[in-house]
Order: structure tokens, then sequence, then C-alpha cells
């Protein structure tokens, strides 16, 4: 089962029923809580809250970037440390991914990923 989410409104519902198949994927759109009046930190705050959420809960999470302009590396270490909190460590990939719109992105995912879990030796 694969749901995506594009509202807050949504999102509860969406999760209970999520909830029922731990083997699910939600998909959640970064765009959806960046707010111009919040700083990047409290916005990524906000996705960490909500991806957290679906994380203890037993399920997956496919974080997607698209859209999102100006990704900063506060912005993804927020989100990491709140994924590695929920998940005791690293993350997987099959428990969480994300969904990169550019290299310029990915670039910043990685450094800030790598900030909290350097490559092994």
């Amino acid at each position: 089962m694969v749901l995506a989410y594009s509202s807050h409104c949504r999102f509860e519902q969406a999760l209970d029923q999520s909830m029922s198949n731990a083997m699910s994927t939600v998909h959640i759109n970064a765009t959806d809580y960046i707010q111009p009046h919040l700083s990047v930190v409290d916005c990524a705050i906000e996705i960490g809250r909500v991806v957290t959420k679906v994380l203890k809960e037993g399920g997956s999470v496919r974080l997607s970037f698209r859209g999102v302009r100006g990704v900063s590396t506060s912005f993804c270490n927020v989100i990491i440390a709140a994924v590695a909190d929920a998940l005791g460590g690293r993350p997987t990939s099959d428990r969480f991914d994300v969904d990169i719109d550019s290299a310029l992105q990915r670039q910043v995912y990685q450094r800030s990923f790598q900030a909290h879990f350097p490559p092994s030796t």
C-alpha cells in the first residue's frame, strides 16, 4: 500500500489508515510544510515531527524535496536527526528514503547525512 499526502488535513486520516499495514510507505512532500513566515529550522522541525510519527508506528517514509528551493544543511540536519532518533540510529533505505530534485539538493543532503553518519573507514 502506498499513500501520498499533499495537505495537513489529509495526513492524520491517511496516517491512521497506513498504520494498519506496517509495511506501507508514506510519501510526504516537504513543500507541504514550508511556510514563508517560519524559519527554515521550524519548517524542518515540523517535517521531522510528521516523519518520525510514521517511523515510530512502524511505517516507512519517502520524503520528497521536489519543489523545495534553497535546501540548507540546517534544514537537512534537523530532519536527519529526527529520523535517526526515531529509528535509534542510522536510517536504512527500506524505512526512510528521500526523493531529491537536483544535484545541489543531493549534495547538501549527503553532506548532512555524512555529518551525522560518517562513512566507515
